[in-house]
């Protein structure tokens, strides 16, 4: 049996890696070089073949040293997804060592089954996880996929998994710790690096990995490195000779602006949940106004970040550049945000999203610095109907109003329009699309004839449109319902204040349309203004890039800051 050496750790997590790249990727052929120590070389080719309901992905490796074939290594992989199960097929065979080898698993929910070929024997495989510490990254109950989002998703953390080596036959306690990406620069190319270290608790030495991807793809694997051995896309040098570092531009910005903004942490309780909050004003100078900030949907922290792929800071920014230029802005974790992550009854709604910016603003109005000042609600995407929300129904009682991206119709349509853009974009044919708009009918109706606070959805269903996995979020159906059920258009006719609505022009998640029709519903107070090239995250965007995640680092669009100070000096 092979044993869990450090390389085999790092081929595990390489393998993970290399499936989850796999999959973003519309190129299906590979080659990658391998550097070792002294004159070890190699040379490995994957070709990836998409299937009608999973992948495969084909190897072929050779390791030599001078003239010396070390290993040459053949493997076969192939995946497949039906519904919530997922079948793993491996095979493969060397010239040297272990000899040939057969894999099969089935991961369904908790349960792992499968057999394991190699030397002439077969082992049976059969396991059921009883227990899942709070910490493991799952989705939809599955611990594969959960392992595939936590390194991507854990920037800069640590956690305890539990770890699993079908070869050996083995769990073990690990603690996983990423370190901060940086950024690099090799030619014209923006190369992200990102460290994953694992430690083994029963006994194994520390495994440090670091992972590099090309960004703007943020999930294509460019290569991986261990200690002095390095697996690089054909083409790219070793790293450490090659590469020039480039300093993130948001590091010089932040340093910049601290000189001249002062931070003050509050927090607050609401219904058994703590949220952090940030209160951003400037140093030096009068303040003219105070801002409250809404942030927009999902994951998505005080600080405008998430751990599906948005790390610009947006919302930190934001806060930054208006208190250099006199405004406080006051920016909070929604109570489905840590530490607010116990949700209590009663379960969350946008009522009680309004609610808690109701209190947030209340407390923003309470400090001394900010006594008497003109008060200004601002939100972000679905920050944006919070905020209808509460001044609709008197939760709030601002001077004025910014909607940043706000849609402007039930969630229903706008996500139809989105994922339907979206799809002609990337050249889909009218089958699809109407394929599209009839899944997002069919789930809205689900959600809003649902019960209690969890929904579900039938494994068919799911295997047609997967999107609807991220509504079946435990607890959270209340939540959803309520958003399916609002209109802003309704929302915002009756608001008499006035209301500046901003829209990106190369939004493709609130398309450009909503802002307009924000505004023919209360043309007497709404302003609209377009900011060319903005796209849904508030940053400028090439239309060659609308469809693809940009290097971290952005800053936000300038025009779209100095046409908010210019409408709020005004």
């Amino acid at each position: 049996m092979l044993k869990p050496t450090a390389s085999w750790i790092a081929l595990f997590i390489f393998c993970v890696l290399i499936s989850t790249a796999a999959q973003a990727e519309t190129s299906n052929h590979w080659s990658f070089q391998l550097h070792g120590p002294d004159s070890v070389r190699g040379a490995e080719v994957l070709v990836q073949m998409r299937l009608i309901s999973g992948w495969e992905i084909n190897a072929n490796t050779t390791i030599k040293q001078g003239l010396l074939i070390l290993a040459h290594l053949h493997s076969n992989i192939r995946t497949r997804h039906d519904g919530s199960t997922i079948y793993y097929a491996s095979e493969g065979s060397a010239e040297h060592g272990q000899g040939a080898y057969r894999l099969q698993l089935k991961v369904e929910r908790r349960n792992i089954s499968g057999k394991l070929q190699m030397n002439g024997q077969t082992k049976e495989l059969n396991y059921h996880i009883t227990s899942i510490s709070p910490k493991v990254y799952m989705i939809g109950d599955n611990l594969v996929n959960g392992l595939q989002a936590m390194l991507y998703g854990l920037k800069g953390k640590s956690t305890h998994e539990t770890v699993f080596f079908p070869l050996k036959d083995l769990w073990l306690d690990a603690v996983l710790q990423s370190g901060k990406q940086q950024q690099w620069l090799y030619g014209k190319q923006h190369i992200t690096t990102l460290a994953v270290r694992l430690t083994l608790n029963k006994g194994g030495k520390p495994v440090a990995v670091e992972t590099l991807w090309c960004t703007p793809h943020r999930h294509k694997l460019l290569g991986l490195i261990q200690g002095n051995v390095s697996i690089m896309r054909a083409g790219l040098a070793p790293f450490a000779q090659k590469i020039d570092t480039q300093e993130n531009p948001l590091t010089s910005f932040f340093f910049s602006r601290s000189r001249n903004v002062k931070s003050i942490h509050l927090h607050l309780t609401s219904m058994g949940r703590d949220m952090a909050g940030v209160l951003t004003i400037p140093r030096f100078g009068p303040i003219y106004g105070a801002i409250l900030l809404i942030g927009g949907s999902g994951p998505t922290n005080m600080d405008g970040n998430n751990p599906l792929g948005l790390h610009d800071y947006i919302y930190k920014q934001l806060a930054y550049d208006f208190a250099t230029n006199g405004y406080a802005m006051l920016r909070y974790n929604k109570a489905s945000i840590s530490p607010a992550v116990e949700i209590k009854p009663p379960a969350l709604t946008l009522q009680i999203y309004a609610e808690d910016a109701a209190a947030w603003f209340s407390i923003m109005e309470k400090q001394s610095s900010l006594h008497q000042l003109p008060m200004v609600l601002m939100g972000h995407s679905e920050g944006g109907l919070v905020a209808l929300y509460a001044v609709h129904y008197g939760l709030i009682d601002p001077q004025k109003m910014v909607l940043l991206e706000c849609p402007g119709a039930p969630l229903r349509k706008v996500l139809s329009s989105q994922m339907t853009y979206q799809a002609m974009l990337r050249g889909e044919n009218t089958s699809i699309i109407h394929q599209i708009n009839k899944n997002v009918a069919i789930m809205a109706n689900h959600i809003q004839k649902a019960k209690g606070d969890t929904i579900h959805f039938n494994n068919e269903f799911l295997g047609q449109f997967p999107l609807a996995e991220i509504f079946m979020q435990p607890g959270f159906l209340p939540l959803f319902k309520s958003e399916f059920l609002a209109n802003p258009e309704n929302l915002i006719t009756g608001i008499n204040i006035p209301i500046l609505i901003i829209q990106g022009d190369r939004d493709v998640q609130v398309l450009p349309w909503n802002g307009k029709r924000l505004q023919d519903a209360n043309p007497e107070y709404a302003t609209l203004l377009y900011i060319s090239k903005m796209s849904h995250d508030l940053t400028t965007v090439s239309s060659s890039d609308i469809l693809h995640p940009a290097p971290p680092g952005r800053r936000l669009d300038p025009a779209m800051i100095k046409s908010v100070i210019s409408y709020l000096e005004n």
